[in-house]
């Protein structure tokens, strides 16, 4: 009897996480797009270059680096417009650092997400 309630229970429990897995699935397909992952890997990836910066690789900065934010804006279904705040005043060599960074890390398409980055005071 015990073994009975046992399997039961068991075969229940595997419905409802099938059951779970599918509908959370099918509510992702619908709801998150590619473009949704690029934007985290973009914004992971950007604070991931300011942590390199900051530990002193590849450049040793007499400054902390501080990452603001992004702020992106889709001109149309073929471009997007990417910008990124840095917190102080860097030079053109940490720029470029941080914005090939995030293209050879992330792996998108230059042509697509045009990166730009700001110094906000």
């Amino acid at each position: 009897m015990r073994g009975q309630i046992s399997l039961e229970f068991t075969i229940l429990l595997l419905a409802i996480i099938v059951l779970s897995t599918v509908i959370l699935s099918n509510f992702l397909k619908e709801n998150v797009s590619s473009f949704d992952f690029n934007i985290v890997k973009i914004d992971n990836k950007a604070k991931e270059a300011i942590n390199l910066l900051n530990s002193g690789y590849p450049y040793q900065i007499n400054t902390t680096l501080l990452y603001i934010g992004m702020r992106w804006e889709k001109i149309n279904d073929s471009f997007i417009n990417i910008t990124l705040g840095v917190s102080p005043d860097i030079n053109d060599s940490i720029k470029n650092f941080i914005i090939n960074y995030i293209y050879n890390e992330t792996g998108v398409n230059r042509s697509v997400y045009r990166l730009n980055l700001i110094e906000v005071e």
